[in-house]
């Protein structure tokens, strides 16, 4: 993501399921969208959903588990540096066998996001609460970003 670029090359972007912000500088960020923005064709859109502080926060819980059919999942999360960071750990348990995750990631506002995409050039930049078009609000399941170049 850091160094992958192909000028005017794409008519779309996808970054999906917050696969963005793992770098831990923020340069590396911009430096990402910087390569997206010139990987896109004039008039290009990019395409982003992720978790972001404000849909992180509506229902925040350190510790939960969930099942599906016979597999446990155990969550760990913390967040850190003034709610920029989350460190996620996680344990799966699956027919007596134990694997642990470990994952963690920036944490976005809205705004934020925003203000990094235009930074490196995007304009006509919405947001939305879901991949479905729902607004962005304190409803919102997710924070979705599209850009044009």
């Amino acid at each position: 993501m850091r160094q992958f670029v192909r000028p005017e090359t794409f008519d779309c972007l996808l970054n999906l399921y917050t696969s963005f912000g793992y770098f831990e500088s923020r340069a590396d960020d911009e430096r990402t969208a910087q390569n997206w923005y010139d990987s896109l064709v004039p008039g290009g859109t990019l395409l982003m959903s992720l978790a972001s502080k404000e849909t992180i926060s509506a229902d925040f819980e350190p510790r939960g588990w969930s099942t599906v059919d016979d597999t446990y999942f155990l969550e760990e999360r913390t967040i850190k540096d003034n709610f920029s960071w989350i460190e996620n750990s996680w344990t799966v348990i699956d027919d007596g066998t134990v694997a642990e995750y470990s994952v963690s990631h920036r944490l976005y506002s809205a705004y934020e996001l925003t203000q990094l995409l235009e930074r490196v050039g995007f304009d006509s930049i919405s947001v939305f609460g879901s991949l479905t078009g729902d607004p962005f609000d304190h409803t919102a399941d997710r924070l979705v970003v599209r850009a044009k170049k």
